[in-house]
């Protein structure tokens, strides 16, 4: 995924410094031959040291340290993103700061109260954030920041065996005396709950934990590419945002379920009349 995820990048930002960040023990047990696969598209592959014991508790707490391991500002990009349009107006924002929220309207997920008792955090927090895309300047507000989302991270996963990083960084948020400036939902779009691709649209977000609709969207259509060494085929993605899905294979159904409903139309009435 990472390497799909910064080859889009790359597509769109050639100029680009790209690093990946990784833990040791990821770093260690790729091949030769994958090291220099991304490394075509890479600046740098960089093996922090973090602990866990499995690859998810790891990558949160690469993310939750991340001020750590980078020096001078930059963006954060999970690996289950593409980047679809230019990203220059982000370096211009004038904040410490900034990230998306995970819904338009301030509507905090009741299935996470459970986790914000246990810890004892302020229930509901200001917003729901989404630590998808995350624009980062260094400075000592930045690490305190960091410091106290790791800290509380770590206390969460101790006491509740939960991994998400989102809660804890929403507390944190709560608890500090500054609040992120609030990207446009077009830089950390939320395929999930918004399939319907309209707009403006900068970088999309798959959410790889989904299972609803496994192998069924653009971006398993690429992946599949990368693991089996394909050139990627750009123009399926292009495709994809000209008619405003993000179906690999726009079936009626599925397009139904993106709000896509004339093409979903005139899919089905072509497949009982044969125009």
């Amino acid at each position: 995924m990472a390497y799909l995820s910064a080859s889009s990048l790359r597509r769109v930002h050639p100029e680009a410094k790209i690093v990946l960040l990784t833990d040791e023990s990821t770093a260690k047990s790729l091949s030769s031959d994958i090291v220099h696969h991304l490394q075509t598209v890479f600046n740098e592959i960089r093996p922090c040291p973090v602990r866990g014991e499995s690859e998810k508790e790891r990558s949160r707490a690469l993310k939750t340290t991340l001020v750590k391991w980078v020096s001078g500002d930059c963006i954060f990009l999970d690996t289950d993103t593409l980047v679809v349009g230019r990203l220059d107006e982000l370096w211009n924002l004038n904040t410490s700061l900034a990230i998306a929220p995970e819904t338009d309207v301030n509507n905090y997920p009741k299935w996470a109260a459970p986790t914000f008792e246990k810890m004892r955090w302020s229930y509901p927090p200001k917003r729901s954030y989404n630590t998808g895309v995350i624009l980062i300047r260094n400075c000592p507000v930045i690490h305190q920041f960091f410091s106290m989302w790791n800290d509380r991270w770590q206390a969460q996963v101790k006491a509740t065996g939960v991994l998400r990083d989102q809660e804890a960084f929403d507390s944190c948020i709560n608890d500090m005396p500054f609040s992120p400036y609030a990207l446009s939902a077009k830089y950390n779009y939320l395929v999930k709950f918004r399939p319907n691709l309209s707009g403006d649209l900068r970088i999309l977000h798959f959410f790889a934990t989904s299972e609803r609709f496994r192998g069924l969207w653009i971006f398993d259509a690429l992946l599949m590419q990368v693991a089996l060494r394909q050139p990627i085929d750009w123009t399926l993605l292009d495709r994809c945002l000209h008619d405003h899905h993000p179906w690999a294979n726009p079936q009626p159904y599925l397009l139904i379920h993106s709000g896509n409903y004339f093409q979903a139309l005139r899919k089905k009435m072509l497949k009982i009349f044969g125009i």
